[in-house]
Order: structure tokens, then C-alpha cells, then sequence
């Protein structure tokens, strides 16, 4: 699931026809979903859905880029797509994550519960320099001000806690 319409294997690069006329930015491939952020601040998903991972309020799979509606009016600067889970971090300095909520890898403290739409990470904002989240298989991490590091997840990658 590339963003094709199909669920063909791509030998060489192929352009994703659905971003025509539409400048992406940035993206991020999960192990089975994708993210794009294109100019215009909006953030697209195509892939698996399984636990919510993409977004959409529901587990279904696409095979196509969608755009994820709950950030219609926000810019999103950044996107990270980890195993289970997404990343988004918007130009305002607010950070969301969404998908599987186990090992506490989207920082939404003692609630494990997967996330099928995006959600705004408590004390996440940014407080100052360049902000820079990123997620991986069962952990998420957070640069903040270039030199504190704020972390959730499975403990295999460290001890880091969210913190402000």
C-alpha cells in the first residue's frame, strides 16, 4: 500500500500520482502506512489503519493518500510515522500522536488506549528553539530547545519520560 491505488510492489521509484499539482514537504514511512505534508500544511496517510494509525477515526485501509480532516485548520510542520503509530508536529509548536496507544508510545501519560484520530499531546508545546519529533517502532521522541530530549515508549530504547 504506496499510495497507488493498488497493493502492487514498486522495484523502481514511482511517483505517487495522487500529490499532482501539490507540493509535498516531507514524509515518512511506517512499517505498513505513510505520511506526507504538503505546502499548504496538510497531512496525508495511505497504508494499513490498523489501530487508527492513520488518522481517519477508523481502522480501514488506503490505498490511496487521504487527508487527515482533524487538521484542516492547523499547519502541521513536521511528520513521523512510526510501526503502530503517527507523529505530527504543527507549526504553532503542538504536537499530536495517534494509533497504538501500547507502551505509552503516543505521551498521553497513564492513558494506553489506541488513538484512531489524532490527539494533542499534553505539554508537548514548544517552548522555544527548533522542535523536531520522531517516532519508531514502540517509542516516540521529542527534540526540544536542540539539546532536552522527551521521550515515550517500550523502555528497550532508554529511560526518557515526557517532560516540560
Amino acid at each position: 500500500m504506496l499510495g497507488h491505488g493498488d497493493e502492487q510492489n514498486q522495484l523502481l521509484p514511482k511517483k505517487v500520482e495522487a500529490f499532482a499539482g501539490r507540493r509535498v514537504i516531507a514524509v515518512s514511512a511506517g512499517a505498513v502506512h505513510s505520511l506526507a505534508s504538503t505546502a499548504d500544511g496538510a497531512v496525508w496517510s495511505c497504508g494499513c489503519g490498523l489501530c487508527g494509525r492513520l488518522g481517519h477515526g477508523n481502522q480501514q485501509n488506503q490505498l490511496l493518500p487521504k487527508k487527515i480532516e482533524a487538521f484542516l485548520a492547523r499547519r502541521v510542520a513536521a511528520v513521523s510515522a512510526g510501526a503502530v503509530h503517527s507523529l505530527a508536529f504543527t507549526a504553532t509548536g503542538a504536537v499530536f500522536a495517534w494509533g497504538k496507544g501500547e507502551y505509552g508510545c503516543l505521551g498521553h501519560g497513564e492513558d494506553l488506549s489506541n488513538q484512531q484520530l489524532t490527539k494533542e499531546i499534553e505539554g508537548g508545546r514548544r517552548r522555544g528553539d527548533e522542535k523536531r519529533e520522531m517516532a519508531s517502532s514502540r517509542t516516540s521522541g521529542c527534540f526540544c530547545e536542540k539539546i532536552e530530549l522527551q521521550g515515550a515508549g517500550a523502555p528497550t530504547v532508554g529511560t526518557t519520560v515526557w517532560r516540560r
